[in-house]
């Protein structure tokens, strides 16, 4: 294990937000980036960044215009703990 690195593309072409297509939404493109690297044997570290460009779009039209998320990034910690064996034996009752 070592170092992991996803980078993951969101296309959304231009659609409508409402029954009547009046509400028009444009077409827009997101990138996001997750890298991680683990520090221990159960633990790793990870940064993502969601809308990597910080592309401005709209998602919603229905009740005004609203913007998409900007760009975002997070920061934190996993712990990954081992998987108890299929078919395992439960715990005895006393």
């Amino acid at each position: 294990m070592g170092l992991s690195v996803a980078f993951r593309g969101r296309a959304q072409s231009e659609r409508y937000g409402d029954d009547s297509n009046r509400l028009a939404m444009d077409s827009h493109v997101i990138f996001d980036l997750f890298v991680s690297y683990p520090v221990l044997k159960t633990l790793e570290i990870f940064v993502s960044c969601e809308n990597l460009f910080d592309q401005q779009y709209i998602s919603e039209v229905n009740i005004g215009r609203r913007l998409g998320q900007p760009q975002a990034f997070f920061v934190g910690l996993r712990l990954r703990q081992p998987l108890a064996p299929l078919g395992g034996s439960a715990p005895k009752a006393p």
